[in-house]
């Protein structure tokens, strides 16, 4: 690979890589992706190090489950900008509406795509389908020189050295200017690096499955607050089937994980409703426990956390893949204006103005998926009267639906 229009300053750089990302999921891999023009442009030397074996289809990432990932009208354009959003526009389920309401109570909002003169709100895509897309780019770029893929391996130690980091690979050491941790909520290499979290316990779990219904979700997605907690049904690219989240306490979690697939459904069907007809059909149902988890050092030198290892948050507003998306363009942005200026990329300095700009993005997404949560899991009745109010003055209030719209598109 060419390095003859990379500054100088980079050009003498003893490092093997520039930047290291640690973890091909979903966030990994996008940045991967993102950094292709500064590759094309500057010879930037990129390699990502991922534990499964991304050649071997039957074992991917964790995060490429059937899950899915709520995708906003502006991560949309992120993907149109990097020239895969042709792949994935086939495989998406678009949301052209939002519906919000309680179980058993008159207040209610509906959010349109119509509003703000959008095809749609968003979309909804199958985590595995998402990351397909990815990983063939990575493989396309690792086939052309643009990339070099360690997988599978581990990073099994990280060193700070004089302007970079040395890393411990099974089998290997190489150096960096750069790297990123994107390695997942279960990050083991920020306790290795004494990085703290913040945490709080949503005393919640989360089932997140598939289900298929006897008529079809026209684009319409539900967010409908019941006894234990939430119910989010996002509709997939089949219209007769959609996603669900159902967040609840994890005392009544459990006793739904002991239910056998007919059980469990009827269940649904009492919290749900029949907006959507009859649930019939359940694909495996996955558990997990909800907690508010934030990288109290999301950068140091050398050294940035993105996606879940920087911060994990509530599923209530669909939100956190989104904002781990703008982390990403906001850090190739970065390191492409270190490019320009002949600046180390790994430079404190710049990356904590980095931070400084995304942490005001972050705080602001972290408080109101908190504040959600606080404000329908209360059940006394001057909340539930307050809350179905404010979903009526929303419903009526056009200038401050379009507000409301406009924002949850990160728009």
């Amino acid at each position: 690979m060419s390095s003859s229009h990379r500054p100088s300053s980079q050009a003498q750089a003893v490092f093997d890589i520039d930047v290291l990302i640690v973890g091909a999921g979903l966030v990994g891999s996008t940045l991967a992706c993102a950094l292709q023009a500064a590759i094309d442009q500057y010879g930037l030397r990129v390699a990502v190090v991922e534990s499964n074996d991304l050649a071997n289809t039957a074992v991917t990432p964790p995060s490429f489950d059937s899950r899915n990932s709520a995708i906003s009208w502006h991560t949309r354009t992120v993907y149109e900008q990097l020239g895969l959003w042709q792949r994935l526009a086939e495989r998406v389920g678009a949301i052209e509406s939002i519906h919000v309401s309680e179980q058993g109570r008159h207040g209610e909002a509906c959010l349109s795509a119509l509003e703000v003169a959008k095809p749609a709100l968003g979309y909804v895509i199958k985590n595995h389908q998402l990351g397909d897309v990815l990983l063939r780019r990575l493989q396309t770029m690792q086939q052309q020189g643009q990339l070099t893929l360690y997988a599978p391996n581990t990073v099994s130690f990280i060193q700070p050295v004089a302007g970079g980091m040395s890393v411990a690979l099974s089998g290997t050491t190489i150096s960096a200017a750069l790297v990123v941790l994107a390695d997942g909520r279960r990050s083991g290499l920020l306790e290795q690096l004494h990085i703290e979290r913040e945490q709080h316990d949503y005393q919640q779990q989360a089932i997140t499955f598939n289900v298929a219904m006897t008529q079809p979700h026209h684009h319409t997605a539900y967010e409908r607050f019941v006894e234990h907690g939430a119910i989010a049904l996002l509709p997939l690219a089949d219209s007769n089937q959609a996603g669900m989240v159902w967040t609840l306490d994890s005392a009544r979690a459990e006793q739904l994980q002991a239910m056998d697939n007919n059980t469990f459904l009827a269940e649904l069907q009492h919290a749900f409703g029949y907006d959507v007809g009859e649930f019939y059909k359940l694909s495996q149902r996955y558990y997990y426990p909800l907690a508010l988890q934030v990288a109290k050092e999301q950068v140091r030198s050398n050294l940035v956390v993105l996606g879940n290892a920087a911060h994990a948050l509530h599923p209530i507003a669909g939100q956190g893949y989104n904002l781990a998306v703008r982390d990403v363009m906001a850090l190739v942005r970065s390191i492409e204006s270190s490019l320009v200026r002949g600046v180390p990329i790994g430079h404190l300095t710049q990356l904590l103005a980095y931070e400084s700009v995304q942490i005001g993005d972050q705080k602001m997404v972290l408080q109101f998926c908190d504040s959600l949560v606080g404000v329908f899991t209360r059940d006394d009745r001057l909340s539930v009267l307050g809350r179905n109010a404010a979903l009526n003055v929303l419903n009526r209030c056009r200038p401050l639906r379009q507000r409301f719209t406009r924002k949850a598109m990160g728009c």
